[in-house]
C-alpha cells in the first residue's frame, strides 16, 4: 500500500485532488529518467530549426528539445558573376565564392552584377581608365 501526503491552501477538508504532477518514473533519482538516444522527429536545415523526441524507458516520459540550425558551408554557397559589358572588363576567376578577379580590357565602364547563392544580386561599377 502506498500513500501521498498532498497539502494545498486550496483544499478543503474532505476533498480529493487529482493530478499529474507526481513523477512516477520507476529511475531512482527524482526527474531523473532513462532517456533513450533520442528519435530524429523533423531534421535541421540552414533555415529551418530540427525536433527530436526523447522517451523514458521507464515511464514513456516523452520530451522534445530543439535541434539548432545548420550553418552553410562557404563551399556550399554558389555565386553567380556578370559584366555587362565584356568588351571593357571580363571575370577572369571565379573559382571560389569568395574571390573574384577582374581583368581590365580597353577604356570605358561596365556593371559587374554578383548574385548571391542565388538570391541576392549586388552590382559594381568598374571604370577603366
Amino acid at each position: 500500500i502506498s500513500y501521498l501526503l498532498y497539502s494545498s491552501p486550496t483544499l478543503t477538508s474532505g476533498s480529493v485532488s487529482t493530478g499529474s504532477s507526481v513523477d512516477n518514473c520507476k529511475s531512482n533519482a527524482p526527474d531523473s529518467h532513462s532517456y533513450d538516444n533520442g528519435t530524429v522527429v523533423s531534421e535541421a536545415t540552414a533555415d529551418s530549426t530540427g525536433l527530436i523526441k526523447y522517451t523514458c524507458s521507464d515511464c514513456n516520459k516523452v520530451e522534445y528539445k530543439t535541434i539548432p540550425k545548420l550553418y552553410r558551408k562557404a563551399s556550399s554557397i554558389k555565386n553567380t558573376y556578370t559584366s555587362s559589358n565584356s568588351k571593357v572588363a571580363k571575370i577572369t576567376s571565379a573559382k571560389t565564392s569568395s574571390k573574384l578577379t577582374i581583368k581590365a580590357l580597353k577604356k570605358g565602364t561596365t556593371t559587374i552584377k554578383v548574385k548571391v547563392n542565388g538570391v541576392k544580386t549586388f552590382k559594381i561599377k568598374v571604370k577603366v581608365v
